[in-house]
């Protein structure tokens, strides 16, 4: 068990690292927003401190997209054992 999340977070690692030379190109939800003309009509309601992948704190693109990967992924990871816990604990 401790090999496959240690070849879990090597995997994680390498795939944030890479990040920033993935497709420039929109995903499917932007793509058929911007097909039906309805990606200017959004309203945002929660300013997101990970908008668009990147950290605004950072001037740097390549370096605020792997840094907002890796938090991206601490957050579903301690989200995960957090559910994981409530779960065992639970025992439905």
């Amino acid at each position: 068990m401790k090999k496959i999340i240690l070849y879990s977070f090597i995997i994680i690692i390498v795939l944030v690292i890479l990040s920033p030379i993935a497709s420039s190109s929109p995903d499917g939800l932007e793509k058929v927003s911007e097909i039906f003309n309805f990606s200017e009509k959004g309203i945002i309601l929660i300013n997101s401190p990970i908008a668009d992948y990147s950290l605004r704190l950072i001037k740097n693109d390549s370096l605020s997209t792997i840094l907002a990967g890796f938090i991206g992924v601490l957050i579903v990871f301690f989200l995960s054992l957090a559910v994981g816990y409530v779960i065992k604990r639970v025992k439905i």
